[in-house]
């Protein structure tokens, strides 16, 4: 290590580059290694890795690409050890450096040798790589579609997926070119298409058919395959929508819901589709309950509480209503929603001056212990003078849904109270029932509780409670 320190202090100043000491560093270790036995050898070699790796992961943090990829090439005799890692950094290195298409191109065919696991996801980064350095996305459709001849590829649904995505891509442009000479014929009615440009349209609808006859083909059976597939299943429906195949697009959607429960997404595509074919209110509203059950917070909510308040069965529709705007305020996300605060005080109104107040006890029973503290402190009260006019709206809301929450003279609607004229819509509103939910009394200048904790005093479900809350209203 003297000999290195004495090699370093004659030459980093004669070096125009600082990355001088590393090479030399890398060049000393390296003849250093191969003089010791096999056992201290090891260590020498792993104290040279350790090394190159930390100042490549300064260089790539830094954006020191040069620097980068000299360490790359201090690093080449492990490669086999790490390969995808070697792969990824050299990919990233390689593609931030001017003028190195030829060694990018170069450097992922061999790495196909080494990273054998990988061989997919390699192919993918080249295509993608083609894609941004051409502009374009033939070469890279014709890679992909050559490969996925090859036995490796065949099978892979991504390819298949990718490919399918390509030809996705100039069917929509031989659409867009079609769509465009409609448009510039537009002024022209007695301009006949078939006629002197009958050639070119032919030509134009013969392209735009055989690639999307090809997308289809790629994406055939991409929705059997467990993932997510969002931005392939659009492009599929929209093609089989465009050649008036709405059926199967619908089975695809739905299967395609079945098959990602969770994804949030899979209910939306589903429930666009259907509200785009004028499908029904009920499916329409059973599509947005099981969105709502993965996202309660989603802007979806208001079609569903449109949807439900033309239900044949009203006070079923209510009790939907409120289940689902309940929900949404749980989450802190929501906490200032103007629309949910109004539409909940509406819907409480609505309710309470059709029933007992006592039958909210349902939805209240798992909140009486945090929402006080959680949407009615009454540091959540501003000053009137002080804030905006839909801020101030927000207040009133939820002063009102306290109201029918926890009693007409609670803290909360009391403060608000104060601050709005005689004839403000907190005391037009007062020819309603005013009994509170005989459920809690609690004061809110406490400490909030979380918005997770949950009473567990009611072992149903909460579809079951609202099943029983509605046999209640029915038999009255």
């Amino acid at each position: 290590m003297a000999a290195v320190s004495q090699y370093w202090s004659r030459h980093k100043k004669n070096s125009p580059h600082a990355w001088f000491k590393g090479c030399i560093f890398q060049h000393i270790w390296r003849e250093r290694q191969h003089s010791f036995s096999l056992g201290q050898n090891r260590s020498y070699r792993l104290q040279h890795i350790t090394y190159l790796t930390r100042i490549l992961l300064d260089c790539l943090l830094s954006h020191r690409f040069d620097e980068a990829l000299e360490c790359l090439v201090g690093l080449c005799g492990f490669c086999r050890r790490i390969p995808e890692l070697f792969w990824r950094t050299g990919s990233e290195v390689l593609k931030n450096r001017p003028g190195s298409h030829m060694h990018m191109m170069q450097f992922l065919k061999n790495m196909f040798v080494i990273c054998v696991p990988f061989k997919t996801e390699l192919l993918l980064d080249l295509a993608m790589y083609l894609v941004k350095h051409n502009n374009d996305i033939t070469e890279a459709q014709e890679l992909l579609t050559s490969k996925l001849s090859q036995k490796p590829f065949m099978s892979s649904p991504v390819l298949q997926a990718y490919a399918g995505l390509f030809a996705y891509i100039q069917w929509k442009k031989c659409k867009h070119k079609i769509d465009n000479r409609y448009l510039e014929n537009d002024d022209h009615s007695d301009m006949d298409l078939t006629g002197g440009d009958n050639r070119t349209y032919a030509d134009l609808k013969r392209q735009m058919d055989f690639h999307g006859k090809k997308a289809l083909v790629f994406f055939v059976n991409l929705v059997e395959h467990c993932g997510v597939w969002d931005i392939f299943i659009t492009r599929q429906v929209e093609m089989l929508k465009y050649y008036d195949m709405a059926d199967e697009a619908k089975s695809i959607l739905v299967k395609y819901k079945e098959k990602n429960p969770e994804n949030p997404n899979s209910h939306r595509y589903l429930y666009y589709f259907l509200k785009n074919e004028c499908a029904s209110k009920e499916e329409l509203c059973a599509v947005l309950e099981d969105l709502l059950n993965v996202d309660p917070t989603s802007e979806l909510s208001k079609d569903y509480i449109k949807l439900a308040k033309h239900k044949n069965d009203q006070s079923n529709g209510l009790v939907n209503i409120l289940g689902a705007l309940f929900v949404k305020l749980d989450h802190a996300a929501c906490q200032f929603c103007v629309t949910a605060w109004k539409k909940i005080a509406a819907a409480l109104t609505q309710f309470c001056a059709a029933h007992d107040t006592r039958e909210l006890k349902i939805f209240w029973d798992e909140r009486a212990d945090w929402w006080p503290q959680f949407h009615f402190r009454l540091s959540l009260v501003p000053n009137k003078d002080h804030v905006s006019e839909l801020e101030w709206k927000l207040t009133r809301h939820k002063a009102e849904a306290a109201r029918w929450l926890l009693g007409r003279g609670n803290p909360f609607t009391q403060a608000v109270r104060n601050q709005e004229p005689q004839e403000s819509e907190l005391e037009s509103s007062s020819s309603h029932r005013d009994t509170g939910s005989p459920r809690i009394r609690k004061t809110v200048d406490k400490e909030p509780c979380s918005p997770r904790k949950r009473k567990n005093n009611d072992d149903r479900s909460y579809k079951s409670k609202r099943r029983v809350l509605c046999g209640q209203v029915l038999e009255k």
